[in-house]
């Protein structure tokens, strides 16, 4: 899924090479193959190989891909937590409606939300001064842990749009669900 959304955004009408992806997403060599096999499968991409590097392009529109490709995907997030203030020293980024609120007009909402890997998160428990809270409470910051690091995308304190819309998509709220639209629709595919 990582690869797909990097595929989205990215700016060049390149190619994507396995190396290519491995070094920008931190993944070993193997991943992108088998994340390359999938999109072909799924026929959003096609490749071919040129020498000994695969070479691998989308099979049209961005913006027809991402709705085409919306049965495959599900929201990075797999556990929310709440935590006690917002942690000093957080390696997190906007996420949630703290992020929609960034890329929109949507006010911000009272309790701000972070989006960090499950590693990123036992680092930040592990090194201590997080006191956890049942429930949202006032004061509370929320840390959604992804299933793939969060990736910022023309702000350095953002998640990417695509993943923050996949994350936001079982929302109940229709204002959210109307500030989504507008942000997918304001975005340069």
């Amino acid at each position: 899924q990582a690869v797909v959304i990097h595929a989205l955004l990215r700016n060049e009408n390149n190619p994507l090479t396995a190396a290519e992806v491995a070094t920008e997403l931190g993944y070993s060599s193997m991943t992108p193959g088998r994340a390359f096999d999938e999109m072909e499968a799924a026929e959003i991409a096609k490749s071919k190989v040129v020498g000994r590097v695969r070479l691998v392009s989308l099979t049209g529109d961005r913006r027809a891909i991402w709705e085409r490709a919306q049965p495959m995907l599900e929201s990075p997030v797999k556990a929310r937590h709440f935590v006690q203030g917002v942690p000093r020293k957080v390696v997190g980024l906007k996420a949630g409606l703290s992020a929609l609120a960034s890329y929109t007009m949507l006010a911000d909402p009272a309790n701000p939300v972070l989006a960090l890997s499950r590693e990123q998160w036992a680092t930040m428990k592990q090194r201590g001064g997080v006191v956890m809270q049942a429930l949202r409470e006032p004061d509370s910051c929320e840390i959604e842990t992804w299933a793939y690091v969060p990736r910022p995308f023309r702000n350095a304190e953002l998640v990417d749009p695509l993943s923050l819309a996949l994350s936001l998509r079982q929302s109940a709220d229709e204002r959210t669900e109307q500030a989504v639209a507008r942000m997918l629709e304001e975005l340069a595919w």
